[in-house]
């Protein structure tokens, strides 16, 4: 007796565009995945972090009788410098979505036996990295280990910016026979999204030591650059997770989550 399958175009107003459900369940039920519009709403909800964060860091620092007020308290889970916070959490996030795009593109490589499949696992894993600290911050634990060791002051008042740098060129050298390999379109995209959160992460650093350092973390000129910085962070790494589901809708066809196939 022969299968029917019903296809419920449901419209969830979300990223699924339909359910494929079979009459019975000998057979998975599917979910097409839109990532143009993941990205698309990944972006809207960084527009809005980005301008939360701002008021957020105004607040503290500005309108608040101290740092320590209890609005000050609330409007730190909101600041983009802050962390633990819903910014952090959300570029955290992201990371860890570019990290699982990569994983899964270097297991579909390693399986043809590409060239690049380790390039592909590597950056993975490296996103992985970026994900985690993120959250726990390991990247300001080496800061003030290094700031123990060496007095520092404006542009390199954060130390880390420079190891920061240097790994990201490394990096940038050591992928550049990876790039020319790619298609002209995604090492152009590839490219340009590592420069977006680079320049942020890294670059925009430089320049918030230098205005912390000269005129304090209160000053309305570092809300203006750490909200630049962090912008340039989720831009980027959004930029960056567009350009993977790209990749793979390029090379592979469309995503779908599907049910186990019942016995």
């Amino acid at each position: 007796m022969s299968v029917q399958q019903q296809s419920i175009m449901t419209k969830l107003g979300s990223p699924f565009e339909q359910v494929v459900r079979p009459s019975d369940d000998s057979h998975p039920a599917r979910v097409a995945v839109d990532t143009q519009r993941i990205s698309f709403v990944l972006f809207a909800i960084a527009a809005v972090l980005a301008v939360v964060g701002a008021f957020a860091n105004v607040v503290i620092y500005q309108i608040a009788d101290s740092p320590d007020a209890d609005i000050a308290r609330i409007m730190t889970r909101f600041d983009l410098g802050h962390e633990p916070s819903l910014p952090a959490w959300f570029s955290s996030l992201v990371l860890f979505f570019n990290s699982t795009m990569l994983i899964l593109i270097s297991r579909v490589k390693y399986s043809s036996k590409d060239a690049f499949s380790f390039h592909w696992l590597a950056l993975g894993i490296i996103f992985l990295g970026l994900s985690i600290d993120e959250s726990v911050m390991f990247h300001e634990m080496l800061d003030k280990l290094i700031s123990f060791a060496v007095k520092t002051s404006g542009f390199l008042l954060f130390p880390w910016a420079v190891l920061g740098l240097l790994f990201a060129l490394t990096v940038f050298i050591v992928y550049l026979k990876f790039l020319f390999h790619l298609p002209q379109r995604f090492a152009f995209l590839f490219i340009t999204s590592g420069a977006l959160y680079v320049g942020g992460a890294v670059g925009m650093e430089f320049i918030a030591a230098r205005i912390i350092d000269g005129f304090g973390v209160a000053s309305i000129y570092h809300t203006i650059v750490q909200t630049i910085e962090e912008s340039l962070e989720m831009i980027g790494a959004i930029l960056f997770f567009y350009s993977l589901t790209e990749y793979w809708n390029n090379r592979y066809g469309g995503m779908e989550i599907s049910s186990p196939k019942q016995s």
